[in-house]
């Protein structure tokens, strides 16, 4: 299976909400940070806490891949998520915002490392301001 295929397969692993499945693509000690909002996991099961704190926030969120680029071990996405806020959402000051019931598009870039078929290392650069925006929470 190629990276590629791997990224695909956990993509739609966390929008079904299949967690065992999820973790089945990444290494134990995946290291995963947030860019925008400055979180970072070290263990997998930090990284699938996070990762189930975006899909409590957007049970229906689901991403469309827009550009991918491979290069050996390292795979690039350029990715839109879309869902509507109908949860609790952390910020990362650990304060939490109600639901807005307001859909978003989320533009992200993923940089994934990958190892023997897993996912060992998952930057997450997204667009926290202008989400934040469509929320009703800041200025548009």
């Amino acid at each position: 299976m190629t990276n590629a295929e791997i990224s695909d397969k956990f993509m739609k692993a966390f929008e079904d909400q299949n967690w065992d499945e999820w973790k089945s693509y990444f290494t134990n000690d995946v290291a995963m940070e947030d860019m925008a909002a400055g979180i970072k996991a070290n263990t997998l099961e930090e990284f699938t806490g996070y990762a189930q704190g975006w899909k409590a926030a957007f049970p229906d969120m689901k991403g469309d891949i827009t550009n991918r680029m491979e290069a050996g071990n390292t795979l690039i996405e350029e990715i839109t998520w879309r869902g509507t806020h109908t949860g609790d959402m952390m910020s990362p000051d650990g304060n939490t915002i109600p639901p807005t019931n307001k859909t978003v598009a989320l533009r992200t870039c993923f940089i994934l490392d990958f190892e023997n078929g897993k996912c060992k290392s998952f930057k997450n650069y997204n667009d926290i301001m202008t989400m934040m925006g469509q929320l009703g929470l800041m200025p548009s």
